[in-house]
């Protein structure tokens, strides 16, 4: 599990209607990974990493699509 708005890390929505994420974190989640983000309304917003795709430079930066899981009861 990963969260968007912790410290040291810089993972944002770049595309929030398609539920794209972009960021740098080590380790980069995977396939299967669940992401969580304060959401405006104030709820913990889950979503399940669909597909990734990694870079090589820098080495801790990602592209993945996501889709949503509700939020974090």
């Amino acid at each position: 599990m990963f969260t968007i708005n912790g410290w040291g890390n810089n993972v944002y929505f770049s595309d929030f209607k398609n539920r794209k994420i972009t960021g740098h974190l080590s380790p980069r989640p995977k396939v299967g990974d669940e992401i969580r983000s304060k959401m405006s309304s104030g709820k913990i917003g889950r979503f399940l990493v669909k597909e990734i795709e990694y870079c090589r430079d820098p080495n801790d930066m990602f592209f993945c699509d996501v889709e949503d899981l509700g939020y974090l009861e």
